[in-house]
């Protein structure tokens, strides 16, 4: 048990515990605050540096499967709520959205050019990402002038642009597996196929129900959390 002193107003079912790792990163360990003692509990199996904060969302419940990675990506700054108090878990994510998160695990690093999509206009909040992730490769857009900034992302495109940001990474994207076990593998676009391939066998992309994959669904807000904590735990160096 650690002592812990609400904030003023502070919800106490939002508290939570990380501990930071070896690589500087936040993961969950959870916890939970109790009233009567003023303390948090938690359970560890190991000595290390632990941060006591909290979700502030109101819309991702505790016991919600994807609790941990909501949790990580806010403690980890990868992206925020729609507003300070709602995640919209089940919302879909944009294509800017994703571009945003990959453009500030980087460092928010500057290009040296402005991206040429017609539908990215000066001075917009991702403006800045997608230049940076089109000048390195990672984004090409529709290949029509366009990006389409605010379309949700399809589960397909998020692995394309994922191996394309571990490529440039210079991580190994060599690990491929067999799709045909899945019932709509046939769906697959041609140029996510690989992508695909890869994204499955690193446990970044699975099943979404009895034996689907639904490459062309939308990528949901929560969904796209857990596939961002599984890419920075597993695959990030």
């Amino acid at each position: 048990d650690v002592p812990y002193t609400l904030k003023p107003g502070e919800d106490p079912d939002t508290v939570v515990v990380w501990y930071l790792n070896d690589k500087n990163i936040l993961e969950c360990v959870t916890g939970q605050y109790h009233a009567a003692t003023k303390t948090v509990t938690f359970r560890t199996q190991h000595f290390s540096k632990y941060v006591i904060g909290q979700v502030p969302f109101r819309d991702v419940n505790r016991t919600a499967w994807y609790f941990d990675s909501v949790s990580f990506a806010f403690a980890n700054g990868l992206f925020d709520g729609t507003d300070a108090s709602t995640f919209t878990p089940d919302a879909p994510m944009t294509r800017a959205m994703l571009v945003a998160v990959l453009w500030r695990m980087e460092g928010e690093p500057t290009a040296q050019k402005e991206s040429n999509f017609s539908d990215v206009t000066a001075g917009l909040w991702y403006e800045k990402a997608v230049a940076w992730a089109a000048e390195n490769g990672i984004v090409s857009g529709y290949g029509n002038g366009r990006f389409g900034s605010n379309d949700p992302i399809t589960r397909e495109q998020m692995a394309v642009i994922l191996m394309s940001y571990a490529k440039f990474k210079g991580y190994d994207v060599s690990a491929t597996t067999d799709l045909t076990k899945f019932t709509d593998s046939t769906r697959i676009s041609s140029w996510a196929t690989a992508a695909m391939q890869w994204a499955n066998a690193r446990g970044l992309v699975s099943g979404t129900g009895t034996n689907t994959l639904a490459p062309k669904g939308d990528a949901t807000r929560a969904q796209v959390a857990a596939i961002l904590m599984r890419f920075v735990e597993n695959i990030a160096q």
